[in-house]
């Protein structure tokens, strides 16, 4: 149930209404004083729902490419203010000409609707939303694009992505979009057992075939975004069991520009081991691969210098201390020696030598 009336519904309920709700005559066309009556069940809440009102009937506009949505004011008049805007649909607008671009959100309201309208109506919506598809898939077909997509593939990577849940995913976006604290049962990949946890989800961050949920364990805000900053975590969505939205908006201090995607990613913080290499990373590349490093280089500070006939010495600089980094540099160890630093020399040496022993041990198994 709607706690709030309509207000308090998700952006396609509301929509939905909206075109539902309003006048298709001029003449009646009401004002956003005459619709926050029933957009909003409780008088006291009408201030702070008007800007949603607002903004849910310029997306309106939008998606019925301000054609079907009249305002007068006309929408070209950009400056009303002092005068009183009134609202009506087009009475000569019918779902039979929305483009291509708007099919999604006719979609999306099919899907909410189809258990609310009268069968007839739903069915008509239905066929309409079936034709605009095949011509829309037409057009495409006929399009450089359309045909040029006969020319590609994509071949899957060694191993498989997991299996992620697409509600929990919808949940997600919901919560970022909504910038409300999302809860989620979460278990580690070590850990036998899973736990509850509350958390300030930021956005997500795609490596390889993962999906990871990027965000904040609750903390209180600081004079000292290192404070804040401790409190940054990753999560696997695919180890995610289940997520919840919370009423608990976000703390305004994620809106700074210290916490965005942008200066996590920067600051090293959206992968495993996310720091940078301090000092300069020194490897002996052997010829046969080192052109691999020109094509593909560490870092944009990269430079090369012959060893000898067989081997050149790469150094680069500011280069992300990941995980993919260690896999990659293991993968290459039979082409690749690392000089510096002694540290990550030593961690990948390590690797070398668990991997040699388990060839090394009598097992049985040929």
């Amino acid at each position: 149930m709607l706690t709030n009336g309509i207000a308090s519904g998700n952006q396609a309920s509301r929509l939905f209404w909206l075109y539902q709700y309003l006048p298709r005559q001029e003449k009646q066309a009401k004002t956003i004083s005459d619709i926050m009556k029933t957009y909003v069940s409780d008088s006291t809440r009408y201030d702070s729902e008007r800007k949603n009102l607002e903004n849910d009937l310029k997306a309106l506009a939008q998606i019925l490419d301000y054609r079907g949505l009249m305002r007068i004011p006309d929408w070209s008049e950009e400056k009303i203010s002092g005068r009183t805007a009134k609202y009506y649909i087009n009475s000569n607008f019918a779902l039979e000409n929305i483009s291509g671009e708007t099919i999604f959100f006719w979609e999306m309201l099919s899907n909410f609707t189809q258990n609310y309208l009268p069968v007839s109506i739903q069915q008509h919506l239905e066929q309409q939303l079936k034709a605009q598809q095949q011509n829309f898939m037409r057009q495409y077909q006929q399009s450089e694009l359309g045909r040029w997509k006969n020319h590609l593939i994509t071949l899957p990577a060694v191993v498989a992505p997991p299996k992620i849940d697409t509600t929990i995913l919808e949940t997600i976006h919901q919560a970022i979009l909504q910038k409300k604290v999302l809860e989620i049962d979460y278990q580690r990949k070590w850990e036998a057992v899973s736990e509850i946890r509350r958390i300030y989800p930021i956005g997500l961050v795609f490596v390889d075939n993962m999906v990871y949920l990027t965000g904040f364990n609750p903390v209180a805000e600081s004079l000292h975004d290192e404070n804040m900053l401790a409190a940054h975590r990753n999560f696997a969505v695919n180890r995610i069991k289940t997520a919840r939205i919370l009423q608990e908006p976000l703390p305004g201090w994620l809106e700074r520009d210290n916490f965005s995607l942008e200066h996590l990613h920067q600051l090293g913080k959206l992968e495993c081991h996310g720091d940078y290499i301090k000092e300069s990373l020194i490897l002996l590349v052997s010829s046969n691969v080192v052109e691999h490093l020109r094509e593909r280089p560490l870092s944009m500070n990269q430079s090369f210098e012959e060893f000898d006939d067989q081997w050149c010495i790469v150094v680069a600089q500011n280069v992300p201390n990941t995980e993919r980094l260690h896999h990659w540099l293991f993968s290459m160890s039979s082409f690749i020696k690392i000089v510096a630093p002694r540290y990550l020399r030593k961690q990948i040496e390590a690797r070398l030598m668990d991997g040699l022993a388990l060839y090394q041990c009598q097992d049985g198994l040929v």
